[in-house]
């Protein structure tokens, strides 16, 4: 399952619009810009949105877009699965979760 397009409910940064609909590609562009922006130690800029996937699903998340936090959706899913196979120790839960983003295809 591949990213395709996401839908911004609202975001802190002006660099997006409340309720955009905008290609995967081109939102974890601007993500990276308002990270970069935020810079470290500056707090973060949230926003909220979803990821809707080639195959119909759907995923909701709250982003908190920093130099020193998240660059974008990707950077989140791989952050994520990276500590949950590191760290977790045998806890499960987060499996279902980390399933869900291990099958997501990146390009």
């Amino acid at each position: 399952m591949k990213p395709v397009w996401v839908k911004v409910d609202w975001s802190e940064s002006n660099k997006f619009e409340d309720n955009e609909l905008i290609p995967f590609k081109e939102f974890e562009t601007r993500c990276r810009d308002v990270a970069r922006k935020t810079g470290c130690n500056s707090g973060y800029t949230k926003t909220k949105c979803e990821i809707l996937f080639d195959n119909g699903s759907r995923y909701g998340l709250r982003l908190d877009l920093a130099e020193n936090d998240d660059h974008g959706f990707e950077d989140r899913a791989k952050k994520t699965i990276a500590w949950h196979e590191t760290k977790a120790n045998g806890t499960n839960t987060m499996d279902s979760y980390v399933e869900f983003l291990k099958k997501i295809e990146w390009n």
